[in-house]
């Protein structure tokens, strides 16, 4: 079976997630430390967090604001 990826709704060309559940961070540039420099981030796997109050995962997207997305509103997108 192949791994289809498809773009998370709101980040398009950031995040994307696949049929087998995986979520993967898009090579971007986004701001450095210096003001007016930028850096590469490149493309990576993300790690899924368990929650340890209710035990749902969640995975944090940073770009273009800070946001902490549970798994599944990443999958349902």
């Amino acid at each position: 079976m192949n791994e289809i990826w498809k773009d998370i709704k709101n980040f398009e060309g950031l995040y994307q997630v696949s049929n087998f559940g995986r979520v993967k961070c898009l090579e971007h540039k986004c701001p450095g430390r210096y003001k007016g420099k930028y850096r590469t981030v490149k493309e990576h796997m993300m790690t899924c967090v368990e929650n340890k109050t209710n035990g749902y995962l969640y995975v944090v997207i940073i770009q273009p604001k800070f946001n902490c997305l549970t798994f599944y509103q990443v999958v349902i997108c």
